[in-house]
Protein backbone atom coordinates (compact mmCIF):
# COMPACT_ATOMS: atom_id res chain seq x y z
CA UNK A 1 0.00 0.00 0.00
CA UNK A 2 2.88 2.33 -0.98
CA UNK A 3 0.19 5.18 -1.89
CA UNK A 4 -0.08 5.80 1.90
CA UNK A 5 2.03 7.65 4.25
CA UNK A 6 3.77 6.20 7.41
CA UNK A 7 0.81 6.31 10.13
CA UNK A 8 -1.52 5.10 7.26
CA UNK A 9 0.64 2.34 6.18
CA UNK A 10 1.13 1.42 10.21
CA UNK A 11 -2.60 1.64 10.90
CA UNK A 12 -3.41 -0.75 7.41
CA UNK A 13 -1.38 -3.65 8.43
CA UNK A 14 -3.17 -4.27 12.04
CA UNK A 15 -6.81 -4.62 9.73
CA UNK A 16 -7.51 -8.46 9.76
CA UNK A 17 -7.37 -9.67 6.35
CA UNK A 18 -10.18 -10.49 4.47
CA UNK A 19 -13.16 -9.22 6.02
CA UNK A 20 -14.87 -6.17 5.65
CA UNK A 21 -13.50 -2.82 7.84
CA UNK A 22 -14.88 0.49 8.63
CA UNK A 23 -12.40 3.59 8.14
CA UNK A 24 -14.17 5.72 10.73
CA UNK A 25 -13.36 9.76 10.85
CA UNK A 26 -12.39 9.08 7.60
CA UNK A 27 -11.14 12.12 6.25
CA UNK A 28 -11.04 11.64 2.60
CA UNK A 29 -11.04 7.17 2.63
CA UNK A 30 -7.37 6.84 1.96
CA UNK A 31 -7.22 3.95 4.13
CA UNK A 32 -10.22 2.54 2.90
CA UNK A 33 -9.41 2.80 -0.71
CA UNK A 34 -5.48 1.40 -0.12
CA UNK A 35 -7.59 -1.68 1.89
CA UNK A 36 -9.90 -2.36 -0.60
CA UNK A 37 -7.52 -1.55 -3.94
CA UNK A 38 -4.56 -4.00 -2.38
CA UNK A 39 -7.24 -6.99 -1.92
CA UNK A 40 -6.30 -7.13 1.54
CA UNK A 41 -10.32 -6.33 2.36
CA UNK A 42 -12.97 -6.96 0.26
CA UNK A 43 -15.17 -4.23 0.81
CA UNK A 44 -14.73 -1.13 3.52
CA UNK A 45 -17.26 1.26 4.75
CA UNK A 46 -15.82 4.99 5.13
CA UNK A 47 -18.05 7.21 7.55
CA UNK A 48 -17.01 10.79 8.54
CA UNK A 49 -19.07 13.36 10.45
CA UNK A 50 -18.43 15.98 7.70
CA UNK A 51 -19.95 16.09 4.28
CA UNK A 52 -17.09 17.66 2.48
CA UNK A 53 -14.20 15.13 3.27
CA UNK A 54 -16.93 12.55 1.94
CA UNK A 55 -17.57 14.62 -1.38
CA UNK A 56 -13.72 14.27 -2.17
CA UNK A 57 -13.65 10.95 -1.22
CA UNK A 58 -16.78 9.94 -3.69
CA UNK A 59 -14.51 11.57 -6.62
CA UNK A 60 -11.87 9.43 -6.28
CA UNK A 61 -14.03 6.49 -5.44
CA UNK A 62 -15.70 6.98 -8.60
CA UNK A 63 -12.47 7.74 -10.56
CA UNK A 64 -11.12 4.15 -9.44
CA UNK A 65 -14.47 2.26 -9.93
CA UNK A 66 -14.32 1.73 -6.55
CA UNK A 67 -18.23 1.53 -5.81
CA UNK A 68 -19.50 -1.16 -5.37
CA UNK A 69 -16.37 -1.65 -2.87
CA UNK A 70 -16.07 1.41 -0.88
CA UNK A 71 -19.60 2.67 0.64
CA UNK A 72 -19.37 6.18 2.03
CA UNK A 73 -21.81 7.03 5.00
CA UNK A 74 -21.92 10.52 7.22
CA UNK A 75 -22.18 9.93 10.63
CA UNK A 76 -20.14 9.73 14.33
CA UNK A 77 -18.41 6.88 14.50
CA UNK A 78 -19.42 3.48 14.80
CA UNK A 79 -23.00 4.69 14.39
CA UNK A 80 -22.74 4.49 10.75
CA UNK A 81 -22.02 0.55 10.81
CA UNK A 82 -24.54 -2.14 11.95
CA UNK A 83 -23.52 -4.55 14.11
CA UNK A 84 -21.75 -7.60 12.50
CA UNK A 85 -21.31 -6.11 9.56
CA UNK A 86 -17.77 -5.16 9.67
CA UNK A 87 -14.43 -7.23 10.97
CA UNK A 88 -12.37 -4.41 11.86
CA UNK A 89 -13.27 -1.03 12.31
CA UNK A 90 -10.72 1.97 12.43
CA UNK A 91 -10.68 5.25 14.19
CA UNK A 92 -7.50 7.48 13.23
CA UNK A 93 -6.94 10.84 13.45
CA UNK A 94 -8.43 12.18 16.32
CA UNK A 95 -7.86 13.36 19.57
CA UNK A 96 -8.05 10.48 22.94
CA UNK A 97 -11.28 12.40 24.35
CA UNK A 98 -13.68 12.36 21.07
CA UNK A 99 -12.00 8.46 20.35
CA UNK A 100 -13.53 7.66 24.10
CA UNK A 101 -16.80 9.42 23.31
CA UNK A 102 -16.95 7.52 20.00
CA UNK A 103 -16.53 4.46 22.29
CA UNK A 104 -18.82 5.72 24.72
CA UNK A 105 -21.47 6.22 21.74
CA UNK A 106 -21.00 2.98 20.43
CA UNK A 107 -21.32 0.69 23.37
CA UNK A 108 -24.30 2.13 24.32
CA UNK A 109 -26.26 1.66 20.73
CA UNK A 110 -24.54 -1.80 20.38
CA UNK A 111 -22.85 -1.02 17.64
CA UNK A 112 -19.73 -2.50 19.04
CA UNK A 113 -21.10 -5.83 18.80
CA UNK A 114 -20.04 -8.35 16.22
CA UNK A 115 -16.82 -6.58 15.79
CA UNK A 116 -13.51 -8.50 16.06
CA UNK A 117 -11.01 -5.62 15.80
CA UNK A 118 -11.03 -2.21 16.98
CA UNK A 119 -7.56 -0.28 15.45
CA UNK A 120 -7.53 3.11 17.36
CA UNK A 121 -4.76 6.04 16.51
CA UNK A 122 -5.37 8.62 18.62
CA UNK A 123 -3.43 12.27 18.44
CA UNK A 124 -2.49 12.51 22.10
CA UNK A 125 0.13 11.21 24.51
CA UNK A 126 -0.15 11.94 28.64
CA UNK A 127 -2.71 12.07 30.29
CA UNK A 128 -5.50 11.29 27.46
CA UNK A 129 -3.80 8.56 26.31
CA UNK A 130 -3.61 6.62 29.53
CA UNK A 131 -7.55 7.70 29.97
CA UNK A 132 -8.19 6.03 26.29
CA UNK A 133 -6.60 2.82 27.49
CA UNK A 134 -8.08 2.47 30.77
CA UNK A 135 -11.78 2.80 28.99
CA UNK A 136 -10.97 0.43 25.88
CA UNK A 137 -10.33 -2.20 29.02
CA UNK A 138 -13.42 -0.90 30.85
CA UNK A 139 -15.41 -1.84 27.80
CA UNK A 140 -14.40 -5.41 27.95
CA UNK A 141 -11.85 -5.27 24.86
CA UNK A 142 -8.28 -6.49 25.62
CA UNK A 143 -4.96 -4.44 24.03
CA UNK A 144 -3.44 -7.34 22.09
CA UNK A 145 -1.16 -4.85 20.11
CA UNK A 146 0.60 -1.71 20.14
CA UNK A 147 2.95 0.33 17.99
CA UNK A 148 4.49 3.32 17.32
CA UNK A 149 5.45 4.99 13.84
CA UNK A 150 6.76 8.68 12.76
CA UNK A 151 4.81 10.36 9.81
CA UNK A 152 6.45 13.92 9.02
CA UNK A 153 8.36 13.92 11.99
CA UNK A 154 5.88 13.43 15.08
CA UNK A 155 5.40 9.78 16.68
CA UNK A 156 2.41 8.11 16.95
CA UNK A 157 0.86 5.52 19.24
CA UNK A 158 -1.53 2.71 17.39
CA UNK A 159 -3.85 0.31 19.55
CA UNK A 160 -5.46 -2.73 18.64
CA UNK A 161 -8.07 -4.40 21.04
CA UNK A 162 -10.17 -7.35 20.73
CA UNK A 163 -13.06 -8.37 23.18
CA UNK A 164 -11.41 -10.14 25.86
CA UNK A 165 -10.50 -9.78 29.46
CA UNK A 166 -8.17 -7.16 30.79
CA UNK A 167 -4.82 -6.04 29.94
CA UNK A 168 -4.04 -3.21 32.35
CA UNK A 169 -2.49 -4.53 35.28
CA UNK A 170 -1.04 -1.60 37.27
CA UNK A 171 -0.47 1.96 36.53
CA UNK A 172 2.49 1.29 34.32
CA UNK A 173 0.16 -0.33 31.63
CA UNK A 174 -2.23 2.30 32.00
CA UNK A 175 0.28 5.13 30.97
CA UNK A 176 3.01 3.39 28.85
CA UNK A 177 1.05 0.35 27.05
CA UNK A 178 0.45 -3.32 28.10
CA UNK A 179 2.68 -3.97 24.66
CA UNK A 180 4.74 -1.09 24.07
CA UNK A 181 6.43 -1.06 27.36
CA UNK A 182 7.47 -4.91 27.05
CA UNK A 183 7.99 -4.95 23.47
CA UNK A 184 11.35 -4.22 21.98
CA UNK A 185 9.79 -1.25 19.43
CA UNK A 186 12.75 0.46 18.36
CA UNK A 187 10.89 4.39 18.73
CA UNK A 188 9.65 3.31 22.26
CA UNK A 189 13.07 5.02 23.97
CA UNK A 190 12.32 7.94 21.84
CA UNK A 191 8.47 8.41 22.82
CA UNK A 192 9.66 7.89 26.44
CA UNK A 193 11.72 10.95 25.76
CA UNK A 194 9.68 13.18 23.73
CA UNK A 195 6.95 12.60 26.62
CA UNK A 196 9.69 13.55 29.36
CA UNK A 197 10.48 16.40 27.83
CA UNK A 198 6.74 17.85 27.36
CA UNK A 199 5.80 16.46 30.93
CA UNK A 200 8.79 18.68 32.22
CA UNK A 201 8.22 21.40 30.00
CA UNK A 202 4.60 21.10 31.58
CA UNK A 203 5.92 21.14 35.06
CA UNK A 204 7.56 24.03 34.68
CA UNK A 205 4.99 26.02 33.20
CA UNK A 206 2.74 25.15 36.26
CA UNK A 207 5.22 26.26 39.14
CA UNK A 208 5.52 29.66 37.50
CA UNK A 209 1.95 29.98 37.40
CA UNK A 210 0.87 28.72 34.00
CA UNK A 211 -1.51 25.96 33.13
CA UNK A 212 -3.39 24.01 35.54
CA UNK A 213 -1.61 23.91 38.98
CA UNK A 214 -4.00 21.46 40.01
CA UNK A 215 -2.72 19.19 37.66
CA UNK A 216 0.84 19.30 38.37
CA UNK A 217 0.76 16.53 40.75
CA UNK A 218 -0.14 13.94 38.34
CA UNK A 219 2.82 15.45 35.47
CA UNK A 220 5.21 14.53 38.43
CA UNK A 221 3.61 11.11 38.85
CA UNK A 222 4.04 10.65 35.16
CA UNK A 223 7.38 11.93 35.45
CA UNK A 224 8.47 9.36 37.89
CA UNK A 225 6.99 6.27 35.54
CA UNK A 226 8.57 7.19 32.52
CA UNK A 227 11.71 7.30 34.59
Amino acid sequence: MSQLGPRLSAIARHVLAGSPVADLCCDHAALAIALVTSKRVPRAIAGDLNLAPLRAAAATIEQLGLGDRVELRQGSGLQVVTPGEVGTAVIAGIGAPLAERLLTEAEAAGALAGLSRLIIQPNHGYPKLGSLRAQIDALGWAIVDESLTRDRGRLYVILVAEPGPPTLHDEVDRELGPILRRADDPLFGEWVEHERARLTRACHGMQRGRGDPSQLGSYQRMLTILD
